[in-house]
């Protein structure tokens, strides 16, 4: 028992510390959150609303002023200090608030911007758009395959072409008439390729053939005959020809009565040889005509018909309007496919302007 309370009467005694102590180390507390609050405060201001530049906004003396003097509570000893150090970050840390993440002159930038992005055109500015956005290109290539309607396989070929080709259908194929419809339902052009006696005996130009003496009844028949075989065509070029198209007198007898039987038609002159006289003959008889520029396959290579397809835009783009003719060879069909020409913007490659009076007296010189 004695041992106890000598134990007992051993025991320190309890320290109590002073109330200036504790004033201290509370002043020393709040400091350090208010520290705590003005650096989240000054971080938050950093990362959004301190977007400003220093010409925006002006800084405020409470912050000028804690920038001069110590950053950490261990440059302060007097409690006083602690105090006056509470107040300025409390005050900074507002000012921050103020100035830095709603910042006035930001605000009233934003509002410009946003408003002349909203503004309406002027009648002037819409105007100029609609005029660029609907300008159409100023130079037309018109592509003419003949010798169509013996293959049908040929013809769904050149109906999937990225762009649109005249499609020239012999009367005397086998299958004229369903190429004709197939072609229409498609939405492309028909000619009535019609044969007329070439030069070189060896050629012949098979069913339905116009030669130079032909009797004017017999012309008839075989002319209407042949435009009955293909339907929906909406002008006609000549299958060979070269001798026919020569004749001034046949080509005459052709004309009248192509005006007789067919006279919404236009004329193309494939133009076989340079001594036809189709195009002038058939402008004499009232006729829109055309003739043919480019010859796309005379080699049949598959290079050599995409230099062609190039040539005839070129033309196409130095004279307004050009004519190039080809054949259903394989080669010319894979350059037709591979062609990227027709992504030309300047050129449109479409077809006869029968409906626009100033290309429809366009007449281009085969070189």
């Amino acid at each position: 028992m004695k041992w106890k309370e000598e134990g007992a009467s051993q025991r320190s005694p309890r320290w109590k510390p002073s109330s200036f102590f504790i004033s201290l180390r509370l002043l020393r507390i709040l400091a350090g959150l208010v520290v705590a609050v003005s650096s989240i405060g000054l971080l938050s201001t950093f990362f959004w609303g301190n977007m400003a530049s220093d010409t925006e906004k002006e800084i405020p003396e409470s912050v000028r002023a804690l920038h001069e003097g110590p950053r950490t509570l261990s440059g302060y000893s007097d409690p006083h200090e602690l105090d006056a150090l509470s107040g300025r970050l409390a005050r900074d840390l507002a000012d921050r608030v103020r100035f830095g993440e709603i910042n006035p002159a930001r605000l009233e930038l934003q509002k410009k911007e946003a408003e002349a992005e909203n503004a309406p055109e002027s009648p002037d500015e819409t105007q100029e758009k609609s005029a660029v956005e609907t300008t159409p290109p100023s130079s037309l290539l018109v592509i003419v395959i003949d010798d169509l309607g013996e293959n049908l396989s040929v013809i769904k070929s050149l109906i999937r072409l990225p762009y649109p080709v005249t499609l020239a259908i012999w009367p005397g194929a086998s299958h004229a008439a369903r190429a004709a419809e197939t072609a229409h339902a498609a939405g492309r052009k028909i000619l009535v390729h019609m044969p007329m006696q070439p030069r070189d005996s060896r050629h012949t130009m098979g069913a339905f053939g116009l030669s130079v003496g032909m009797a004017e009844k017999r012309l008839s028949s075989y002319l209407r005959e042949s435009l009955s075989r293909v339907p929906h065509a909406v002008g006609i070029n000549n299958h060979m020809g070269s001798r026919f198209t020569s004749d001034e007198a046949s080509v005459n007898l052709f004309c009248r009565e192509l005006a007789v039987q067919a006279p919404g038609f236009f004329v193309l002159d494939s133009l076989t040889l340079d001594t036809s006289v189709l195009y002038e003959q058939a402008k004499k008889y009232g006729f829109t005509a055309f003739r043919r520029d480019v010859f796309l396959d005379e080699t049949q290579n598959k290079k050599e018909v995409l230099r062609q397809l190039d040539k005839a835009a070129e033309l196409a783009g130095k004279n307004g309007m050009a004519v190039a003719i080809g054949h259903p060879y394989p080669t010319t069909l894979a350059a037709l496919a591979s062609w990227k020409g027709y992504r030309n913007p300047e050129i449109s490659v479409g077809d006869f302007p029968v409906s626009a009076s100033s290309l429809s007296e366009h007449s281009s010189t085969s070189q």
